[in-house]
């Protein structure tokens, strides 16, 4: 008793199992089969390709989205139809040009029979075998056909479709795609061109008989001055002789009053004669038949100042000049100008001090200034303007006795395409300057 007692319970012993149950051994599992084998295996193989055929629509939606993206941005207008004519896609450009909701991908724009297309005449409506698309998908190809698009609601654009058939690797024809082009501006910018053109054409055709008339004109009156100047010349010379007859026969019987008057007589003869001499030449100064040729100024310059050289000494007067170049003129005409203007000079010197003249040039961008400048006694402001004018030229002979060779120089100076006008001087006195346009330039 007291050894069990002894024993507690830690001494306890579990209870035996049965005697069937005792008898069962630990079984060994088996490994898959050859059939759970494959199907794993073919499972595993189909879902990856599920992922990659995934992977592979996801990348093609994406690059779908790109294109389409892309074709709606373009300037251009991209229409494009399935193998049966129907439009299957219209990016954003075309759909404005046709008058459609811009920014709905989805809106169509109308079949061709319906669409508001015409012709490039911009009134005869474009037919559905000659639309753009019907024609890339029946002929393969369409190129630089140009169409007038019109819708009620929209402005009318002009553009150019080009576009082919578009085949699978087997020639299957899958579809068309056209592209439009805005030429609108363009074509109103030939338009406008082509209507310059016509009126420029017009008045070409105006200004040639204008040209020939004055032509005629200039021929005319070169006639008519030189028949006037003989007409009226013989008369005058006839006049002074009967003067000078009159003086020499009866000047010791007539007083001094009288002989005054036979020499004012003889001197408005003169006066007379050197006018109609100076009109003539003005006349011949605008004709036509005065060739230009490469002329070396200053010999020109040295041959006007030996005609003057008479008044040149009789007045004290000097001419010098400096830096004269090349031109291309009529030789005979710059000899004329440059003598007027010297002559002018010493019309208008002072009595103050020796008369000086100098003439000179500088090369200013496409042509040359020159400049004929004297210490005289200058020209009002006021009288500038009409300095050159023939109408002021007439006046001043008719009451000085001088010429109207200053007209004459502008009208020289025009034939050459040139202008002619009048300074102060820096210390004085008067400038004339010409401008010539420049051919070959060279200096001395």
């Amino acid at each position: 008793m007291s050894a069990r007692k002894a024993a507690g319970p830690a001494a306890r012993r579990e209870p035996a199992l049965p005697g069937p149950v005792a008898a069962v051994r630990p079984v060994a599992v088996e490994g898959p089969g050859p059939l759970e084998v494959a199907l794993g295996e073919a499972l595993a193989e189909a879902l990856a390709e599920r992922d990659a055929a995934r992977a592979e629509l996801a990348a093609a939606e994406s690059r779908r989205a790109l294109l389409e993206a892309a074709v709606e941005s373009l300037d251009v207008g991209v229409l494009v139809a399935g193998p049966d004519g129907r439009i299957a896609l219209v990016n954003r450009t075309a759909r404005r040009w046709h008058g459609t909701e811009a920014d709905a991908p989805d809106a169509a724009v109308p079949a061709p029979e319906r669409c508001h297309v015409y012709e490039v005449d911009g009134v005869t409506r474009l037919s559905a075998r000659r639309s753009p698309l019907h024609r890339a998908l029946h002929d393969g190809e369409v190129s630089g056909q140009e169409v007038v698009i019109a819708p009620p609601d929209a402005p009318t654009t002009t553009v150019v479709c080009s576009g082919r058939a578009l085949t699978g690797p087997d020639g299957t024809v899958l579809g068309a795609a056209v592209t439009l082009t805005d030429v609108t501006v363009d074509r109103a910018r030939e338009e406008a061109l082509r209507a310059a053109h016509d009126r420029l054409s017009e008045r070409g055709e105006e200004l040639d008989e204008t040209v020939r008339e004055l032509t005629r004109s200039n021929a005319d009156l070169e006639e008519f001055a030189a028949v006037a100047s003989h007409d009226l010349s013989s008369p005058l010379r006839a006049v002074a002789g009967y003067l000078e007859l009159l003086g020499e026969v009866h000047g010791h019987s007539l007083d001094e009053r009288a002989n005054e008057w036979i020499d004012a007589a003889l001197r408005g003869t003169l006066r007379m004669q050197e006018l109609i001499t100076a009109l003539l030449a003005h006349a011949h100064a605008g004709a036509s038949e005065h060739p230009r040729e490469l002329t070396e100024v200053r010999e020109v310059l040295d041959q006007a100042v030996l005609d003057l050289r008479g008044r040149l000494r009789g007045t004290g007067a000097r001419v010098v000049s400096d830096g004269l170049p090349q031109v291309h003129c009529n030789p005979v005409l710059l000899q004329q100008l440059l003598r007027h203007l010297i002559g002018n000079a010493l019309d208008h010197r002072s009595p103050q001090h020796p008369c000086r003249i100098k003439v000179s040039a500088e090369l200013s961008e496409d042509r040359w200034v020159f400049s004929v400048a004297d210490n005289g006694m200058g020209i009002p402001p006021g009288e500038r303007e009409r300095l050159f004018s023939l109408s002021a030229m007439l006046e001043q002979a008719a009451r000085t006795g001088q010429g109207i060779g200053l007209a004459t120089c502008q009208r020289i100076v025009e034939r050459h395409g040139g202008r002619i006008w009048a300074e102060d001087g820096a210390s004085g006195g008067t400038v004339i300057r010409f401008t010539i346009p420049q051919r070959q330039p060279g200096r001395n």
